[in-house]
């Protein structure tokens, strides 16, 4: 496991005594010589002193080195107290709990430090490999992609990672590609043959999901069809026609919960459909009756998004939260919050952009030109080149530029 720990002494800056300037770096150097308890005991004086989250931060790490596990996390959550977007105490928390056998608790802290610096390299690829000890792989191959996004230092590993997938999608691709062909003349177990292959060896492609699905769907096997429906929609969110296959599955399987939500979330795209958008209105009411009838219903899409959670499966856990609150609307405020958390750790990128573009903005406000483009530049090398926000980030980038000369 990668530890992403500070040690860099810019931070002493913040002390004006020239004695404790001294102190402070003749104890860093003790660390980096691997005198932990002589380290140790040099920042545990200091701290008869002042306090900071930097001193809290190197007393948690000598106590870690010194296999004092206990008193390292206490340290480091002191930080935290004091400085909640420090990414080196949430990630140096994950390092600990993930020596120690806490793979959920890791994962969780190592997304909170991405919400803080996204393209930390290191922290990603220790989330997938956390991942994959979960024997979570569609989770762990979005992770050693995150990486390879992120990594400068493109070095032995970097290589034989950026291969392995490389090769996951090349050949998912070749399996998908014959699976369609053998689904064109109807031989729809060669097809399924094709696409469980294609799965097994890139399970992130909302297609090959997707056609699963719909065999199952044909052969009436609900569960199944549901099951790879799902993962389809975790992929891409953004596809009616997949929100209709499983608010019809759900309906067919008499889960009638279910039906409901993804009916609503399907209607809010087919307002222009009136012949449509009515037929589904009328089902929505039929169900929402049933609904009424059985409570206990609602309160368990509550139950599993909480488990899920637990369990760092997100994506289906936002799903859960977000059904709970389409049959429960008194309940938004108090689960709204906890949907957005789940969007940073799933796209942490945007809540850095948010704040930075915010920044900028004053920046502009000011007349402050060069520094806002600055800021845009940052921005743009954390989203993806071929969205909407890119080119809107892109045009205000190059207005700074120009405008600062």
């Amino acid at each position: 496991m990668i530890e992403n720990v500070a040690n860099n002494p810019n931070f002493y800056s913040a002390d004006n005594s020239n004695t404790h300037k001294d102190a402070l770096n003749a104890a860093l150097a003790m660390y980096k010589k691997g005198e932990y308890s002589i380290a140790l005991k040099m920042y545990q004086d200091l701290s008869n002193y002042y306090t900071s989250p930097s001193l809290y931060l190197e007393l948690g790490n000598c106590y870690y080195k010194l296999g004092k596990n206990k008193y390292a996390l206490e340290y480091w959550k002191k930080v935290i107290e004091l400085d909640n977007v420090n990414k080196y105490a949430y990630s140096n928390i994950g390092n600990l709990y993930y020596k120690t056998g806490n793979i959920s608790q890791a994962i969780e802290n190592w997304l909170t430090a991405l919400t803080i610096e996204p393209n930390d390299a290191k922290v990603n690829l220790n989330i997938a490999v956390a991942y994959t000890d979960a024997k979570m792989r569609s989770e762990a191959i979005r992770y050693y992609e995150r990486y390879l996004r992120y990594e400068e230092n493109k070095n032995e590993e970097y290589y034989f990672i950026e291969n392995k997938i490389i090769g996951y999608k090349e050949t998912a691709n070749e399996y998908l590609k014959e699976g369609a062909k053998f689904q064109q003349i109807s031989n729809l177990k060669a097809a399924l043959d094709c696409y469980i292959k294609a799965l097994a060896s890139y399970p992130n492609y909302s297609k090959t999901n997707f056609n699963i699905g719909s065999l199952f769907f044909m052969d009436h096997n609900y569960e199944q069809a549901i099951k790879y429906w799902l993962k389809s929609y975790f992929i891409d969110d953004s596809y009616p026609k997949t929100m209709l296959n499983l608010a019809i599955s759900y309906d067919c399987s008499r889960q009638f919960d279910y039906a409901y939500c993804f009916y609503a979330r399907y209607s809010d795209y087919i307002v222009d459909n009136n012949v449509e958008l009515t037929k589904v209105t009328n089902r929505l009411h039929q169900l929402k009756n049933h609904i009424n009838n059985n409570p206990y219903l609602v309160e368990k899409h509550l139950e599993n998004a909480s488990n899920l959670y637990h369990d760092n499966d997100f994506y289906h856990a936002r799903v859960e939260y977000k059904n709970y609150i389409m049959l429960k609307p008194d309940d938004k405020h108090i689960y709204l919050p906890i949907i957005q958390k789940i969007n940073y750790y799933l796209n942490p990128e945007e809540k850095v952009i948010e704040e930075l573009a915010k920044q900028a903005v004053k920046l502009i406000a000011e007349e402050r030109y060069a520094e806002a483009s600055l800021i845009y530049e940052q921005t743009l090398k954390l989203c993806d080149e071929n969205s909407v926000q890119y080119s809107h980030l892109k045009a205000k980038y190059t207005m700074c530029v120009r405008k600062a000369g």
